[in-house]
C-alpha cells in the first residue's frame, strides 16, 4: 500500500469496513497488548494509576475516552512506529447491542502470548481457518481471511450493511458452523469463541479486535488479506473496498432457513430458539453406517485412534464431539460477570494427528455402543503396553464393599473407584495387583502420601521380586533396597516393579520419565486430581493395559470432573460416605460454635481479609482454645484444622500445657518434621491426652490416625467435598464422632 495514498478520505473508507464505536478505541502498547486510551491518562490528578493504584479504566468516575478520529487511523496505516505503539483496535459492539461486522479471531489468546503477538504455538489454526473458509464459500457467504501481525494467525471478517443485532449476527455465526458440521472437517471447538463481538449485549465497552492493515507489520506480509494459498493479494485495498457486505434481510433469511434445516435433521425443535440450541456435542445424534466406507478401525495405545480416512466428515465430528462438554469455569465466570479471556467455552480432550482421531481412554465402551447401535463394522488393534509379569500376592483379607470394589474394577481395563475417606482404597490397590500379576506404577499428587503409601503397600503385599541393580553417579553398581521404589523431585528409586511417583516428578520442562510407558497397570491415587493440567499430560500419554483411579469424592471446587471419566473411565464403584456412617453405626455429633465475629470495616467481599479478620478474633480464639481445654478434660483426642499456618502456630503454643503430647502438622514443617510428627502419633500410648493441630493441607487425603474423635474446624471450608474429606479422614471408626463448627 502506498504511503503517499494514505490520507483521512482513505481513513474514512477503511473505517467504514471496520466500523466499530467511534467514542472510544484502544492502543498497542510496547508490550503487545492493547489498552482503551483516554484523555486523563496522564493527568496526575485525576488519574488512579498515576498515583499507583490499581483501577480499570471503565471503573474510574474520571474516564474521558478519547474518541477515534480519522488521522488516528491514518497513523495506523502507516505505521512509522517500528515497536508497533501506533497500531490500534476498535470495540465492534455498539452501546445499542448492534454491530456492523463479525469477525472469527484465529490468534492465540493464552496468558503470556501478546509478547509474541498472539502467535499460535502450532499450525492448528491453518486448517480451522481453510475449514470456515470453505463453510463461508459453500453457504455464499463471502468473508476476507488476514494473517494477523504475528503471521502465525488471522482474522475472517464477515462485514454488514448496516447495523445489525449481535444477538442475530452471533446466531449467525453458530449456525454457520452448524451448518458445516455437516460436510467439513473441523477440527477444534474454538470456532465457538473466536466470534467478535463476544457478547450479545453489554453495560461495558467490550471486546476489542485488532484493525488489519497494520503499517509496519503489513511490510512483512502480515496484517493482510490472503487468498486459498495464504498468499497475500497485490492489491489489498481494492480487494477489500470489493469486499460485499451482508444485508439484514440476508442474514435474516439464512438464519431462518439453517435453523429450520437442523431442526428437522436432529428432530430438535429447540433450534428454532437460538437461546436454547443444543450445542454440537450435546446433540448425541446416532451414528449412521452410511457415513463409514468398510470398518471402523480402532487402535488402542495411550489413548483411542480412530482411523478417519475412510470417515464422512459429519462422523469425523461426531466422534470429536464425544471429548467436548462445556466448560463450567468459562459459565461460571460469565454468571459471575468475571473476565473469559482466557477461557474456552468447551473443554476438548480430542485430537487430530496423522489421519487418526485421538479420543481418551474413558470413551471406548461408548464408541462400541454407538457403532453396535448404527450397525457400523468394526475392529480393534491393541498396542497398550502390556508390562512384564511380577510374583506377587495379596497378604490380607478384604472386607465386603471391598470386595465388591475390587471385582467391579477388575471387570474393566479402566475405571474409578469412588469410595469415602478410611474405606481402604489403598488395599484394594493392592489387590489389584496381586490379581493383575504386571509392574505397577502408582500416580500421586502430594508429597505427602508417598511414605504412608509405600508402608501400607509393603504391609498388604508378598512381592516375590529381587530388588534390581542400579548404577550410581561414580558409576558403581548397587542394588535398591526395596522392590517399591518412589519417585519424587529429584530423587529417584524407581525398580520397574511397583514405583510410587509423583506427578509432576514424571512430566517435566515438556519432557516424561523414560519409566512411565513401561508399566503394565497405573493406578492414580486422589484421582479427583486427574484433571489438573500437568495430571491431563500424563494421563494422556499413559499407555498401559490397564489404568485406575482412586478417590474418596469424584467432586472437583471447579466442577471439571468430567475431564477425570475420560481420562480414567467410568465410576465401576461407589461407596459413598453416607453408606459408611450407616454401616459404622456410630453416633455423630456437629456442634455449631457461634462467635458473634462480624466486619465492622467499609471493605467487603474481600475473602482473605475475612480470613484474617476471623483468625485474629481474640474472642473467637479463646473460645475454640477453651473447648480444647474441655475436650482434653472430657478424655477426647481432637484435631484442629485451620487455613492459616499463623493461626495454626498460635493455637499450638496456647494449648501446650492442656495435654500430655501437643503436635503440629502444617507448612512451616519441612517433609521430615512432617512425617516425623505421623511417625510419634502412632508411637503415643492411649492413656496419654493428646491434641493435633493441623492445616488442611497436611491431614486432607491420605492421613490416618485412628485414635482421632474430635474435628475443630477452626477456619471456614468453602468446598462442600473438602469439608468431606476433613471430616471422614480425620475421625474414622470409633464409637462417637464430635464435630465442632466456628462461625
Amino acid at each position: 500500500m502506498n504511503r503517499q495514498y494514505i490520507d483521512k478520505n482513505m481513513a474514512t473508507k477503511f473505517f467504514a469496513m471496520f466500523w466499530g464505536r467511534e467514542d472510544i478505541f484502544a492502543k498497542r502498547a510496547k508490550n503487545g497488548n492493547y489498552y482503551p486510551q483516554c484523555d486523563n491518562r496522564w493527568n496526575n490528578v485525576l488519574c488512579p494509576k498515576q498515583k499507583g493504584q490499581k483501577m480499570y479504566c471503565e471503573d474510574c468516575e474520571h474516564t474521558s475516552w478519547t474518541k477515534l478520529k480519522p488521522e488516528i487511523i491514518v497513523l495506523h496505516l502507516v505505521g512509522d512506529r517500528k515497536e508497533g505503539t501506533d497500531v490500534i483496535g476498535v470495540y465492534p459492539l455498539f452501546s445499542d447491542g448492534t454491530c456492523r461486522f463479525l469477525v472469527f479471531d484465529f490468534d492465540n489468546h493464552e496468558k503470556g502470548a501478546e509478547k509474541k503477538d498472539f502467535a499460535n504455538k502450532d499450525d492448528s489454526w491453518h486448517d480451522e481457518v481453510d475449514a470456515l473458509r470453505m463453510i463461508c464459500r459453500q453457504n455464499g457467504i463471502e468473508a476476507l481471511v488476514e494473517r494477523s501481525r504475528s503471521g502465525r494467525g488471522a482474522h475472517v471478517w464477515i462485514f454488514f450493511q448496516k447495523p445489525i443485532a449481535a444477538a442475530t449476527a452471533r446466531n449467525f455465526g453458530l449456525l454457520l458452523l452448524d451448518k458445516g458440521l455437516k460436510s467439513i472437517n473441523l477440527k477444534s471447538f474454538r470456532y465457538y469463541d473466536r466470534m467478535h463481538p463476544l457478547q450479545d449485549a453489554t453495560n461495558r465497552i467490550g471486546n476489542l479486535i485488532a484493525l488489519p492493515l497494520q503499517g509496519q507489520a503489513l511490510k512483512k506480509g502480515n496484517s493482510a488479506f490472503v487468498d486459498e494459498n495464504w498468499n497475500a493479494y497485490s492489491d489489498q485495498w481494492g480487494h477489500l473496498l470489493y469486499t460485499r457486505k451482508l444485508s439484514q434481510d440476508e442474514i435474516e433469511k439464512a438464519v431462518d432457513k439453517w435453523q429450520l434445516e437442523l431442526s428437522m435433521q436432529h428432530g430438535a425443535a429447540d433450534f428454532l430458539n437460538s437461546k436454547n440450541r443444543l450445542k454440537p456435542w450435546k446433540r448425541h445424534d446416532a451414528f449412521a453406517a452410511a457415513d463409514v466406507t468398510g470398518k471402523l478401525h480402532i487402535v488402542l495405545a495411550d489413548g483411542i485412534y480412530i482411523d478417519a480416512l475412510n470417515l464422512k466428515p459429519y462422523l469425523q465430528n461426531q466422534i470429536r464431539c464425544m471429548a467436548a462438554f462445556d466448560n463450567p469455569v468459562f459459565y461460571k465466570n460469565k454468571r459471575l460477570g468475571y473476565s473469559n479471556y482466557y477461557n474456552f467455552s468447551t473443554v476438548y480432550l480430542g485430537e487430530d494427528t496423522e489421519g487418526y482421531i485421538k479420543l481418551p481412554r474413558g470413551l471406548f465402551e461408548n464408541i462400541i455402543a454407538e457403532c453396535k447401535k448404527a450397525k457400523i463394522n468394526y475392529d480393534i488393534e491393541d498396542h497398550r503396553e502390556k508390562g512384564r509379569p511380577i510374583r506377587v500376592s495379596f497378604n490380607g483379607e478384604l472386607r465386603v464393599q471391598q470386595d465388591l470394589a475390587a471385582e467391579s474394577l477388575l471387570a474393566y481395563d479402566n475405571g474409578m473407584l469412588n469410595a469415602a475417606t478410611a474405606f481402604g482404597k489403598t488395599v484394594v490397590c493392592g489387590y489389584l495387583i496381586a490379581q493383575r500379576k504386571v509392574n505397577t506404577l502408582i500416580l500421586l499428587e502430594s508429597t505427602d502420601l508417598i511414605s504412608q503409601r509405600e508402608e501400607e503397600l509393603n504391609r498388604f503385599l508378598i512381592i516375590d521380586e529381587e530388588p534390581p541393580e542400579y548404577q550410581t553417579k561414580t558409576g558403581r553398581i548397587k542394588k535398591r533396597t526395596s522392590v517399591i521404589g518412589t519417585l519424587k523431585g529429584g530423587r529417584d528409586t524407581m525398580t520397574g516393579i511397583i514405583d510410587i511417583a509423583m506427578i509432576g516428578s514424571l512430566y517435566k520442562k515438556g519432557a516424561f520419565h523414560e519409566r512411565m510407558n513401561t508399566y503394565g497397570m497405573v493406578i492414580m491415587d486422589e484421582c479427583h486430581h486427574a484433571a489438573s493440567s500437568t495430571a491431563q499430560e500424563v494421563l494422556k500419554k499413559v499407555n498401559a493395559r490397564y489404568v485406575y483411579g482412586v478417590s474418596a469424592t469424584p467432586i472437583r471446587s471447579d466442577s471439571l470432573e468430567k475431564i477425570n471419566y475420560l481420562l480414567l473411565g467410568s465410576v465401576r464403584h461407589k461407596y459413598t460416605a453416607l453408606e459408611r456412617a450407616e454401616d459404622q453405626g456410630i453416633d455423630h455429633f456437629v456442634y455449631p460454635r457461634y462467635t458473634r465475629v462480624i466486619n465492622v470495616s467499609a471493605a467487603r467481599g474481600d475473602i482473605n481479609a475475612a480470613y484474617a479478620l476471623i483468625s485474629n478474633s481474640e474472642v473467637r480464639n479463646e473460645l475454640i482454645l477453651t473447648d480444647i481445654k474441655d475436650c482434653v478434660k472430657n478424655g477426647r483426642t481432637p484435631l484442629i484444622l485451620t487455613k492459616y499456618k499463623e493461626h495454626a502456630k498460635f493455637i499450638y503454643d496456647s494449648v501446650q500445657e492442656d495435654a500430655d503430647c501437643v503436635f503440629i502438622l502444617y507448612g512451616d514443617n519441612s517433609t521430615k518434621e512432617n512425617d516425623s510428627v505421623r511417625r510419634q502419633l502412632k508411637a503415643i500410648p492411649q492413656e496419654k491426652s493428646l491434641i493435633l493441630v493441623a492445616t488442611g493441607q497436611k491431614v486432607g487425603e491420605g492421613f490416618d490416625y485412628p485414635r482421632l474423635d474430635t474435628l475443630m474446624l477452626g477456619a471456614p471450608v468453602s468446598f462442600p467435598g473438602r469439608l468431606e474429606q476433613y471430616v471422614f479422614e480425620a475421625i474414622k471408626d470409633i464409637q462417637k464422632d464430635w464435630i465442632s463448627r466456628y462461625v
